[in-house]
């Protein structure tokens, strides 16, 4: 069995006005290889969420 040394770091973004995150960034290192993923969230005001009837 072989220890697996991972380090990362998350920035996100997030709107004040919604409090829904808009923006990540993740910044990693696994096995000595390095990655950075920026995702941009959008959402579809178009779609609703309704809480299932009881």
């Amino acid at each position: 069995m072989q220890e697996l040394n991972v380090k990362s770091n998350v920035k996100l973004w997030v709107n004040l006005a919604t409090g829904l995150p808009i923006q990540q960034e993740i910044e990693g290192e696994a096995m000595g290889v390095k990655s950075k993923t920026v995702q941009a969230i959008e959402y579809d005001a178009s779609l609703t969420i309704e809480p299932p009837v009881k």
